[in-house]
């Protein structure tokens, strides 16, 4: 009987959990909210009606319930997303699922809907994974607008488009607000980026003594406006945990108030129980107030906080200067076994002089050190052991101590040193036995067989250099830079290269180097081509490059007249990063162009780059910049004094200085003064080639860029051809389309044009761009914040009223 009796009651319990077994709910951008939602074929098509399905039914009923959601862009709904007793959202493995506000909703709404916070995490054990969350760029005055008192786990996911009300509309706007003392979350491995926090509003904000463990997470491209930081801790109870985290561009701003105070990280004056191991916290910008010593309150950590193996480097005030943060009030700081470019109280910390690291800015992120005085520097905390890992998931320790940072270098990278003092004969491995020749650096560093995870480097000291009069091919995470920039080093092509030369001396195509793989970078020089006409097929400096090509000069190029000659050309599936380059004195001949793309859809970009004394042409040419067909972006870039030359009798070979196509993106850029003339201008050839050419001419879409005195030969302006789709573009002749402006002659004041500074700091253009989502903590050509006032300037200059020094400004 008893037998029979247990017998029953086991099949109850087993009867009981598989009645109440948690069930999968899906979401799809191809889903139907009329199907059942139950699997990925018969997804439900909307947020609001998975998470009604999902939630539908007792406590006990739904507990353990999880929202998957797809591949996808889907609107949040109406409503709070409460979860409980173990139910989660997540998103599907390997999509990108994004949850975005909707366009237009009022504040009376966002009050209404999201005073609890837009996600309700009610127990530890709910969750939100691997979610993408867009807040589309508006203005929630809400305290807690995202979560509000979490006491679950928030894993995997990218929160973007954040912003608060402007100053003064509202106090205490956090995006995160944990107030109750019985709230235990974990955040980890999340992204906050592109937001905006303005007046006393943190991005993670502990008001309560909880226990907050904020593990592995970035915050980067934080605008300020009277910020308080990206996180608060305000309770000096509170035992929040900051490790591994990644605090990078975050402005931190207190500008207008009499009480600065500002900083990346805030804890509380008095001693306090706050933890902040293995952070980095780099190239973030003080905005401080006038008043004398007012500029020591802004601070990357405030407060009396533990601060472990922290890396703090490039604080600067907006004017460029180093912020000098190693004073404030008399507060001490509790630091030990961190680095930073400023003197930090504390133990066994490291004062890192200039250049003292080389980084990885293979992806702007990626802020891991390759060398210097932070690798294995690190104290071995108590919660490091084999299994710990980094920012990115790598080991913790792949020394014999940690490295200082979020950031573990995996694998003990060889640094070889050029210098002009330096002798081929020597290793190499450092500045004192610094080899004397590129090509004695470059064979060093390629004696070992290629690798995707090889990350050696190459490093020139100033002076000028031949290069090797061979093809330099770089793979893996290999990298080639300056210590000092373009305006100390100098690489010149090898004298015993000859006009005419086709090929090097294995007999290939020769171009100076081959960037092989999408993590190689290449930053700091000044090339110089020594204006000799060389025919080098196709592209001179490289061809299909990839990786991240930075802070360059490349000049003095002369192609040959031949046809298909290029600086650079894309044909492949790269998609290659050129960033604050100038190319400029370069002399393109027969169908060539300075920059060419051609079936190259894998999304180039050129971003603050600068084109001038460009000379295309001789016998027609395509353009400064050519895409044929693939794709380009040219974000925040400066065409100036580009000329394309047409002596051939047809107007098919139309040019242009931007020869785009439909894929072709142009953001704030400045076309100025730019010319177009050639023999054949009066025939009737000639005229059908020049109702056909222009600045911009073709297809893509043309966005908040300036065109001004762009003119022909007899100085008649020169108009932008119909094919482009313009928008908030302001030009000297006539455009139509949306937003868009019509200069009158004279209507531009440019601030120092002769040093090639063409901020306009009075016209029309001034504030006249649309905010776009990129700009989010990004720059103009001169490295200003692009954003100065409500909305952008038009073209790739900001003007900022507070540079003009003894002048009443109107503030815009």
């Amino acid at each position: 009987m008893k037998r029979l009796q247990c017998a029953s009651v086991l099949f109850l319990m087993l009867f009981h959990s598989v009645c109440l077994a948690a069930t999968d709910y899906y979401v799809a951008a191809d889903g139907n909210d009329e199907n059942s939602g139950l699997s990925a074929t018969e997804a439900k098509a909307t947020i609001a009606a998975a998470y009604t399905a999902m939630t539908n039914g007792t406590v006990e009923a739904t507990a353990g319930n999880r929202l998957i959601v797809g591949e996808g862009e889907f609107e949040f709904p109406a409503f709070p997303l409460v979860l409980t007793n173990g139910q989660s959202i997540v998103g599907s493995d390997g999509a990108v699922a994004t949850l975005k506000l909707r366009t237009g909703i009022e504040q009376s709404e966002a009050i209404e809907y999201y005073s609890a916070g837009m996600f309700v995490l009610t127990t530890a054990d709910t969750a939100l994974k691997n979610l993408t969350v867009h807040f589309n760029n508006i203005p929630l005055k809400l305290n807690g607008a995202l979560l509000k008192n979490p006491k679950g786990k928030v894993i995997g996911c990218t929160f973007t488009g954040y912003t608060n009300p402007v100053y003064n509309a509202m106090h205490g706007c956090n995006m995160v607000y944990v107030g109750d003392a019985t709230c235990a979350p974990e955040i980890r491995n999340c992204r906050f980026t592109k937001g905006k926090n303005p007046h006393i509003g943190y991005t993670i904000c502990v008001d309560a003594a909880a226990s907050v463990l904020i593990d592995s997470c970035s915050f980067t491209d934080f605008t300020g406006g009277h910020s308080m930081g990206s996180i608060g801790v305000r309770n000096d109870k509170s035992a929040t945990v900051i490790r591994n985290c990644l605090f990078a561009r975050c402005d931190i701003d207190w500008s207008n108030n009499n009480a600065a105070r500002a900083q990346v990280i805030y804890t509380p004056d008095r001693a306090n129980a706050v933890i902040i191991d293995n952070c980095t916290i780099a190239d973030c910008t003080a905005y401080g107030w006038s008043k004398d010593g007012a500029a020591n309150d802004l601070q990357p950590i405030h407060g009396q906080a533990t601060v472990r193996n922290t890396l703090i480097y490039n604080i600067r005030k907006n004017d460029g200067t180093p912020l000098q943060y190693e004073t404030g009030n008399g507060r001490s700081k509790k630091y030990s076994h961190c680095a930073s470019d400023r003197v930090l109280d504390g133990t066994d910390n490291i004062l890192l002089g200039e250049d003292a690291l080389l980084l990885d800015f293979s992806d702007k992120d990626d802020y891991v050190v390759l060398s210097g005085a932070t690798i294995d520097a690190g104290a071995v905390l108590d919660w490091m052991d084999e299994t710990s890992v980094d920012i990115r998931n790598s080991t913790r320790m792949a020394g014999l101590a940690p490295d200082i940072g979020c950031f573990e270098l995996k694998a003990r990278p060889k640094v070889f040193y050029v210098m002009a003092d330096g002798d081929d004969d020597k290793d190499g491995l450092s500045a004192e036995t610094a080899k004397a020749t590129i090509a004695g650096a470059y064979e060093a560093l390629t004696n070992d067989a290629p690798n995707t995870e090889n990350a050696d480097s190459i490093i020139v000291g100033d002076g000028e250099f031949d290069l090797t009069g061979y093809t330099m091919k770089f793979v893996g995470r290999q990298k080639m830079s300056s210590r000092n920039g373009p305006e100390k080093t100098k690489l010149n092509v090898p004298s015993h290269i000859v006009e005419g030369t086709k090929t090097d001396r294995t007999g290939a195509t020769y171009q100076l180097f081959d960037f092989a793989d999408s993590k190689v970078e290449f930053r700091g020089f000044t090339v110089d081509f020594r204006k000799k006409s060389y025919s080098y097929v196709n592209s001179a400096l490289a061809k299909d490059p990839q990786g991240r090509i930075s802070n360059c000069v490349f000049e003095n190029y002369s192609s040959a007249r031949i046809e298909s000659a290029y600086v650079v050309s894309i044909y492949a599936a790269v998609a290659p990063v050129f960033s604050n380059c100038v190319f400029r004195n370069i002399h393109c001949h027969y169908r060539s162009s300075a920059f060419r793309v051609d079936n190259a859809y894998a999304a180039p970009v050129l971003t603050h780059c600068t084109f001038q004394d460009i000379d295309c042409g001789d016998y027609y040419s395509y353009g400064t910049v050519h895409v044929n067909s693939g794709s380009l972006t040219l974000r925040n870039c400066l065409f100036l004094r580009c000329r394309n030359h047409q002596d051939m009798h047809s107007g098919k070979y139309r040019s242009a200085t931007i020869h785009a196509n439909g894929q072709t993106v142009i953001e704030n850029c400045s076309l100025i003064d730019c010319r177009f003339q050639g023999e054949a201008y009066e025939s009737e050839a000639g005229k059908e080639w020049a109702a056909l050419s222009g600045p911009i001419i073709k297809g893509g879409t043309v966005l908040n860029t300036l065109v001004y005195g762009c003119t022909n030969q007899f100085g008649e302006i020169v108009s932008c051809k119909t094919g482009p789709t313009y928008s908030h573009v302001a030009s000297d002749a006539p455009l139509g389309g949306e937003s868009n402006i019509l200069l009158a002659e004279g209507s531009l004041k440019f601030r120092k044009p002769w040093k090639g500074d063409y901020t306009v700091q009075s016209g029309p253009t001034v504030n006249a761009g649309m905010e776009l989502d990129w700009m989010s903590g990004a720059t103009d050509l001169l490295g200003r914040p692009r954003v100065i006032g409500g909305t952008p300037d038009i073209g790739c200059f900001e003007f900022d009223p507070s540079e003009i020094k003894g002048t009443t400004i109107v503030v815009r």
